[in-house]
């Protein structure tokens, strides 16, 4: 596996005899039962588990959210590039990577950037923008980036 960066990941080698039988007494996941079994979870560690995934969508009546995925749609829909802007931590890496993955899978035009807080400085600024809108994207979409920069935004 690839980074966004560009930086091999080298998955543990893990017995696929382990992970089946995990699947088939609990009933959990590939990835589930691979994590178990790379940390070495006991027994005690298994039984606690509880491998109800039901994760309500809590956004479906937020008027932003919806707003948002209507714009991403309207962009995708007409083939308009797409800017990423993540934060540089693990979460704002992630789901950079998340969605440039899925930017990829689609086979649409994006860029995306994840800015370096000694060049860039910390949160959203018009410099900043300056520097992404280059670019020429369409929309640019920032994750894990939480904001006041009102006159960035505003820009």
């Amino acid at each position: 596996m690839i980074s966004v960066s560009g930086k091999v990941w080298k998955q543990k080698k893990i017995n696929k005899n382990s992970i089946e039988k995990l699947k088939q007494d609990f009933g959990f996941s590939e990835i589930l039962s691979r994590l178990i079994i790379s940390r070495e979870f006991d027994e005690n560690e298994i039984l606690t588990i509880k491998n109800n995934l039901d994760l309500p969508n809590v956004f479906t009546k937020n008027k932003d959210f919806l707003n948002g995925i209507k714009l991403i749609l309207e962009s995708i829909n007409n083939n308009e590039k797409i800017c990423i802007v993540g934060d540089y931590d693990v979460d704002g890496s992630c789901a950079t990577s998340l969605f440039v993955r899925y930017l990829q899978g689609i086979n649409h035009p994006f860029t995306f950037y994840i800015p370096d807080r000694q060049k860039d400085g910390y949160g959203a600024s018009k410099k900043l923008f300056e520097k992404l809108i280059l670019n020429k994207p369409k929309l640019l979409i920032m994750v894990d980036c939480g904001s006041t920069s009102i006159e960035a935004i505003n820009f």
